[in-house]
């Protein structure tokens, strides 16, 4: 059945009251002609509505595990404006896990980084870091090191020195589909000095993993 726009059907009304009139057709029978076509437009774009809301609720229902952050996002943007509030209260509570999961993966991901470089552990090291030819680190006061071989060599000459402790101040994490990135100030204490870096950490979800693929830390003044 076709369906008539709103407009359309304003537009269709008239023809009929003008060919009416012009064939001689009486008042009473204009009326009734007009009363079952605004009845059938009306009819037909309610079920329109329903056939739109039910088709969006039912693609909610349905696993979304694999959409994408940004598709979901505009999904939820979608039922707000078609007012299917049923669908969007889904689609925000399945937006907001999926956030709340890669969030607390990445967080992870970020801590176990910073427990092998704390602990000298060259093996776990290696571990975090992924593959690939975006792989980069800067070291404070340090120019740009590419490559994932010339990178875990850095890494290897860094955790051959004493221990220290970091800790994390200011820590933030944004997340996306398959990058995230988190900033941070490291406060590193060696016992006889003590320093803080302000640091950038980018991850890229590799093999259902989050590993490191840059890492960029700068100097920064250390607050007494």
């Amino acid at each position: 059945m076709a369906l008539l726009h709103p407009g359309r059907a304003v537009t269709c009304s008239k023809h009929i009251q003008d060919n009416c009139i012009s064939t001689g057709v009486t008042s009473p029978q204009i009326k009734c002609t007009l009363q079952r076509t605004a009845s059938r437009t009306h009819h037909a774009l309610r079920r329109h509505r329903r056939f739109c809301s039910s088709s969006l609720t039912s693609s909610v229902t349905d696993s979304t595990d694999e959409v994408p952050l940004a598709d979901l996002q505009v999904m939820l943007e979608d039922a707000v404006r078609q007012e299917d509030y049923q669908a969007a209260a889904k689609l925000r509570d399945e937006l907001t896990r999926r956030q709340s999961d890669s969030r607390s993966m990445v967080e992870e991901a970020n801590r176990r980084f910073y427990d092998a470089f704390q602990r000298n552990d060259f093996k776990a090291m290696n571990d975090i870091w992924g593959q690939g030819e975006q792989v980069q680190c800067i070291h404070p006061a340090a120019a740009c090191i590419a490559s994932r071989k010339n990178v875990m060599e850095s890494w290897r000459m860094i955790l051959r020195g004493a221990p220290m402790s970091i800790s994390l101040e200011d820590v933030r994490i944004f997340v996306s589909d398959s990058m995230a990135f988190v900033t941070c100030i490291e406060v590193m204490d060696a016992g006889d000095s003590r320093g803080r870096t302000a640091a950038t950490n980018v991850f890229e979800k590799q093999n259902g993993r989050w590993v490191l693929v840059h890492h960029h830390g700068s100097p920064t003044p250390v607050f007494v």
